[in-house]
């Protein structure tokens, strides 16, 4: 999975895999569509075009797996770039922290200082 350009059009998903609706609690909080294939993969939109893209089981970077990898070796493994902490927030019943990548548009969520899933944007829009 992945190669779903940021941008692009919510009706042309399908032409990049086999994408259903998945109705999420905060999708009317915040106004996204999201779509996923199977738990683990996440695409979301507003107005119409791809905003983010979240992962739940995987996020590999210059061939190294980041979900399931402490802050300091993500820090190591990402490279130069500052990075910020927010207080925790109850995702799902149990308690996450996220950390913003905002160069990278990324931003983890870490679970006991472990990263969990990854939610990735379009930096040049942050």
């Amino acid at each position: 999975m992945g190669g779903v350009p940021f941008g692009c059009s919510e009706r042309d998903l399908h032409k990049f895999g086999s994408f259903v609706r998945v109705p999420e609690v905060e999708d009317d909080f915040v106004g996204w569509n999201a779509y996923g294939i199977g738990d683990d993969f996440r695409v979301y939109c507003e107005a119409g075009a791809v905003v983010a893209i979240a992962v739940y089981d995987s996020l590999l970077y210059q061939n190294r797996e980041i979900i399931g990898l402490e802050l300091e070796e993500v820090a190591k493994v990402l490279g130069d770039f500052n990075y910020s902490i927010d207080e925790p927030l109850e995702v799902v019943d149990e308690m996450q922290t996220p950390v913003h990548f905002d160069a990278l548009g990324l931003q983890l969520w870490l679970r006991d200082g472990v990263a969990v899933s990854a939610t990735c944007d379009d930096p040049q829009e942050t």
